[in-house]
């Protein structure tokens, strides 16, 4: 497993930071079993006990960010992400790495500032607070 056509230096570096993304991946893994218990104990408190909660909701989506965000790491190191292959497949390396980072600045991180906003304008229309006073 290299990067064929970069530096030694380079790829050290880049084998590296794999596996520091690998072992974070693995290590996120085990927060499934938080979250699950977390959704099971809601269900159970608000379905069986008549109890339910606000703070577990909100922890099982901080749970599930954090989630996402620590694995899509490992998902990226491991190249186990969705994409159309059939025409990727077909192109150069150099061409692969260039149409990745392209992708990537277009999409996944305005798709990551746009999750974080929504979640504050939402916040803040719950909230009724308003930047112009009429």
């Amino acid at each position: 497993m290299g990067y064929p056509g970069v530096p030694v230096d380079v790829q050290h570096f880049l084998l590296r930071i794999d596996a520091i993304s690998v072992w974070v991946g693995k290590a996120a893994a085990w927060l499934i079993i938080g979250l699950m218990t977390l959704v099971c104990v809601e269900v159970f408190k608000r379905y069986i006990m008549n109890m339910p909660t606000a703070w577990i909701f909100d922890a099982s989506n901080m749970f599930y960010g954090t989630l996402f965000m620590l694995a899509g790491a490992y998902g990226l190191a491991q190249n186990a992400h969705v994409r159309g292959d059939f025409l990727y497949s077909s192109f150069r390396p150099r061409l692969q790495a260039g149409l990745d980072l392209v992708l990537y600045i277009f999409f996944f991180l305005p798709g990551v500032a746009a999750s974080f906003t929504r979640a504050m304008t939402m916040r803040h229309f719950r909230g009724g607070s308003a930047s112009i006073r009429p």
